[in-house]
Order: C-alpha cells, then structure tokens, then sequence
C-alpha cells in the first residue's frame, strides 16, 4: 500500500493533520524574518508566541516550566516557524523537497526524563 503523505503536498500534509498555521507576526527589533540566498531560506529564531501575541511558556524547562509545558512551547515555536516560510514563500510547496528546522529550547541542565542535546 502506497503511504500517501509522501506523495502529498507539503501544504496538504499540514492540513491532514489539522496545524493551522498563523499569520507571522512583525519582526519585534532590527532584524529581518526570512531571508532567501538563492533557493535556501533562513528564518530567524521564533518565539512561542500564541495567536495572542503571548509566549506560551517562560523560564527554562525542568526548572520553571514543565516537561509537557516546553514541548508544547516547542511546537508552537517550530509551527511559528512554519508560517514565517510560507509568508516568504507565498506556498510552502516552493520549498522543494526537504528542509532543516534547527531549533532550542533553554532546559536546566541535565533535566530529567529529557535526552541530553
């Protein structure tokens, strides 16, 4: 049997699994949001800001912010992310067939019950 998210579209893909993607929010100081060399993109580091404007989680995880609490900062990020591509790109099926999404989340060191980095 064919495993059809490999051969759906990348904007498709984020449907079926319902992520919503938001609309970007403005640069908060002097720097740019995207900037593409060619056929590579950069995006600047996203914050865990919800559709509010308001970061999801504060303080470092293990310490001030729970485990599940950093994973769903994390996703929030990374989604943010997303969206800050799709607005440079106009289509995330513009970025080709694959692209890194490097990404940190401040924990206290050596916390438990997570991988070290």
């Amino acid at each position: 049997m064919k495993n059809n998210h490999m051969t759906s579209s990348f904007e498709a893909r984020i449907s079926q699994l319902g992520i919503v993607l938001p609309v970007p929010p403005k640069s908060a100081a002097n720097y740019v949001s995207t900037r593409q060399i060619g056929n590579l993109l950069y995006v600047s580091g996203q914050l865990c800001l919800d559709t509010d404007g308001k970061l999801v989680a504060k303080g470092l995880i293990g310490l001030d912010v729970s485990v599940e609490d950093g994973a769903r900062a994390a996703r929030v990020a990374a989604i943010n992310a997303i969206a800050q591509a799709r607005a440079a790109l106009g289509n995330l099926d513009r970025s080709g067939r694959s692209f890194a999404l490097p990404a940190s989340s401040p924990r206290r060191p050596l916390s438990p019950n997570m991988p070290a980095s």
